[in-house]
């Protein structure tokens, strides 16, 4: 009877999860002209998974970047969980790159919050991760310090806001530059409707340098082509400080995607 017990009570213990797969060297943080990336490395060094964060101008979301040698892969969304948080990855191929990358859109405080345990597990699709949150910490604060200094340099702190005398102008209607025809396929077959705050970084010549999602709509193909399309289709007069030389600046808008 006991012997029995035991089996039984050693059959029905869970099963071990796997260890997280571990860095495979120190954290990169490249401090660029226009964004803040943290940059690592994971596994086999032959054949490695490349994780990276990246935190948006005010910094309330984070997208998370993997990549790796994969097949090819046309843009599509797909529902994930980073951790218990729930939504959804762009999956996509660059031309002729061989490898397959996913950006996932997560609020800034659910990243603070898994980001201080072992392990960041991110599942679905083809992503099935458990990434050790090693060294997670120390990249953190250098983002933190890279992104204060990026909205100083584009004038999206409260002093660059200041020096603003006239705000930049878009010559063209933001709302007009996204056609029906431009609706994401996939997001339109599937009845998929969001709303995304985006936020632009424009040059002193007026040139788009950079988009990036402030507030995801949740649906990771409606995120893409909202940035895609401003950034190859927008135009703008640049801001002016009050000697009226043309200087950088920040722009925020939000679009919202409704299928008919």
């Amino acid at each position: 009877m006991l012997d029995m017990f035991l089996t039984a009570a050693a059959s029905a213990a869970p099963i071990p999860a796997d260890p997280p797969l571990m860095p495979s060297g120190n954290w990169t943080v490249d401090w660029g002209y226009t964004n803040c990336l943290a940059i690592q490395s994971y596994g086999d060094a032959r054949n490695p998974t490349t994780f990276a964060f990246k935190p948006s101008i005010d910094g309330d979301v984070i997208r998370l970047t993997v990549s790796r040698k994969g097949p090819y892969q046309n843009a599509s969304h797909f529902e994930l969980k980073v951790g218990d948080v729930k939504t959804t990855a762009l999956g996509f191929t660059p031309s002729k790159s061989g490898v397959e990358v996913f950006w996932i859109n997560i609020p800034r405080a659910d990243f603070n919050r898994l980001a201080i345990e072992p392990a960041l597990a991110i599942k679905g699709g083809r992503l099935d991760l458990n990434l050790s949150t090693k060294g997670f910490a120390a990249a953190t604060a250098a983002i933190n310090k890279c992104s204060t200094d990026l909205r100083a340099l584009w004038n999206a702190d409260e002093a660059g806001q200041a020096r603003i005398s006239v705000k930049p102008v878009a010559l063209i209607s933001p709302w007009k530059l996204v056609k029906p025809e431009d609706y994401p396929d996939q997001a339109m077959f599937e009845g998929r409707n969001g709303t995304t705050t985006i936020s632009l970084l424009v040059d002193d010549k007026g040139a788009v340098k950079d988009c990036v999602v402030e507030l995801a709509s949740g649906v990771a193909t409606l995120d893409a082509q909202t940035c895609l399309m401003i950034q190859q289709r927008g135009k703008f007069s640049p801001a002016k400080d009050a000697e009226g030389n043309p200087i950088k600046s920040r722009l925020s808008y939000r679009f919202r995607w409704k299928t008919n």
